[in-house]
């Protein structure tokens, strides 16, 4: 089968409350969501659709849903290790500000977020060989997050880091699979439907000051 695994748009930042921890799409991440949706419509069809149940995964699987003319199958095991942090946090800002929690996340350290790398990526590859297993011979959209993607991905090419590649908001990557273990990687953070909306502010910001690009999440 084939799998398409797309990171969900860019979140709304400045929130208050309760919306900080779980944010909805800004006006960008929904536009980077149409764009994907139109991406994956000059494909040939897709049998199913499943996303994570944050806001901001469910938000960029209905654009691309609407597109595939799908209605996206919501499953837990395709949630953020931040799932239940108080607040989301901007993987592009916090290394920017130099953020220790950022720091701990590049050493594999979720324990700002009330987790451990070993079970969540446990909890994100299940899922992940589930929706396989159940869609053997189909085409299936998967939209989800950074870290599960990063996770998924790096269990086929033989990686135990918990990032080891940074997709952009709406970023696709393909994977085919067959039986139990049989999984090969076809590419990693497609952006051509990102192609002439200008960068945020923010990310340019942060590549004039540091010149590189680690690995994002979330």
């Amino acid at each position: 089968m084939e799998l398409t695994i797309v990171r969900h748009g860019e979140p709304q930042r400045g929130l208050e409350g309760t919306d900080r921890a779980d944010p909805w799409l800004s006006d960008r991440g929904h536009e980077q969501a149409i764009r994907a949706g139109r991406y994956l419509q000059e494909e040939a069809p897709y049998q199913a659709l499943y996303c994570s149940p944050l806001l901001r995964a469910r938000q960029t699987a209905d654009h691309i849903g609407e597109a595939l003319g799908l209605t996206p199958v919501v499953d837990e095991g395709l949630s953020e290790f931040d799932r239940h942090a108080p607040e989301y946090l901007h993987f592009e800002d916090m290394k920017a500000a130099g953020d220790p929690r950022y720091h701990a996340f590049l050493r594999g350290d979720l324990s700002a977020w009330g987790t451990d790398a070993a079970t969540f990526r446990a909890e994100a590859v299940g899922a992940m060989d589930r929706i396989i297993e159940r869609h053997r011979g189909q085409r299936v959209g998967v939209v989800s997050h950074g870290g599960v993607a990063n996770v998924f991905l790096g269990t086929i090419i033989g990686l135990d880091r918990l990032a080891f590649h940074a997709p952009e908001y709406t970023g696709i990557s393909r994977v085919i699979a067959g039986g139990p273990g049989k999984r090969g990687l076809v590419s990693i953070n497609e952006t051509a439907h990102l192609r002439g909306l200008p960068a945020a502010a923010h990310t340019v910001r942060t590549a004039s000051t540091h010149g590189d690009k680690a690995p994002t999440s979330a």
